[in-house]
């Protein structure tokens, strides 16, 4: 089904003082020279437009903040000092990815199987395509974005031809299929299941390398800089260390309930989201040790970084974007 639809202009937003009850934004920084992480000591929210519940994020290359609400079906871009634009994407928008250039961003539609493709540049709706699933879920672009794959809770994972807009084939893994990561070599893909299983996948093939289980309804997944470490966010309580390749357990992090993970740009650090909690704790990687708790309210979900990484953006179901800096 092809259809082309214009965005939601909602307004244009001007660089005015910093307030922690809205939407602000500081100074226009200039390139960043090196690649940071937060201090972690102050925090702000964004308000302003939010009334469908905040889950999936991702930030472009090109600074834009992509927040999916899933309540009313959006997915908001925000641009810095220029403007706040809707577009209206599939049923329950729970996770949102975006090409190297910024141009195209793709939604995922958790209750209607979709995939919304998103005109960024041109400010339209290009496309939404049901995928043969009732239920498409995280999303994650391989290296040459020529391949979106796509976990569903029908246990299947889809890889959908992003050029033709076709489903080019899937996988049958099993249980209710989550997080999902592609290692930095591009070479390999991790899986999770709230069932327990984590998966070790040939990227091109979707041939299973490795498998483990874990007692602990593993939610998101990402992998450390070098991709020696894999880090899981367990519902169940914690967030579990593993050997990327053998999928050996190294370590578990006390956190409690963990949900949203992310490492930061420069790879020294992990932030993981508590939703019933309403907390984000900071975790130093060399030494796995927990450096800070924040305290953010609410129901914490997905967090992303700034390009440069100096600020972590964290979307709360409460209807508001958390800003730690």
């Amino acid at each position: 089904m092809s259809i082309r639809r214009h965005s939601i202009t909602i307004g244009v937003v001007l660089a005015v003082a910093a307030v922690s009850v809205a939407m602000t934004w500081g100074e226009r920084p200039t390139a960043p020279s090196s690649r940071t992480h937060p201090s972690g000591t102050t925090t702000r929210r964004m308000t302003k437009g939010y009334l469908g519940r905040p889950f999936g994020i991702h930030v472009t290359t090109k600074g834009a903040i992509l927040v999916t609400e899933q309540d009313v079906n959006i997915m908001r871009q925000l641009v810095p000092y220029t403007a706040i634009r809707s577009y209206e994407v599939g049923e329950d928008p729970g996770d949102v990815v975006a090409t190297r250039d910024g141009e195209v961003a793709y939604v995922s539609g958790f209750q209607d199987g979709s995939i919304t493709i998103a005109q960024l540049a041109g400010d339209t709706i290009s496309d939404i395509v049901r995928l043969p699933t009732r239920s498409a879920y995280r999303l994650a672009l391989s290296p040459n974005e020529r391949r979106l794959y796509v976990t569903s809770t029908d246990g299947r994972l889809y890889v959908f031809n992003t050029a033709t807009r076709t489903i080019a084939t899937s996988k049958p893994l099993g249980g209710s299929l989550q997080g999902i990561a592609i290692d930095h070599a591009g070479a390999r893909l991790y899986v999770t299941s709230t069932a327990g299983d984590v998966w070790r996948l040939e990227r091109g093939t979707l041939r299973s390398l490795r498998q483990t289980t874990l007692d602990c309804g593993p939610q998101d997944v990402v992998l450390s800089e070098d991709d020696r470490e894999l880090y899981v966010a367990c519902e169940k309580g914690n967030v579990v260390v593993l050997d990327a390749r053998s999928l050996e357990q190294l370590e578990v992090l006390p956190i409690g309930p963990a949900f949203g993970l992310a490492v930061t740009p420069d790879g020294e650090q992990l932030y993981v989201s508590s939703p019933a909690d309403g907390a984000v704790t900071i975790v130093e990687l060399a030494t796995r040790k927990i450096i800070n708790r924040v305290s953010v309210q609410g129901t914490p979900r997905r967090i992303a970084f700034s390009p440069s990484g100096d600020q972590a953006y964290v979307t709360n179901e409460w209807n508001w974007l958390t800003v730690i800096e």
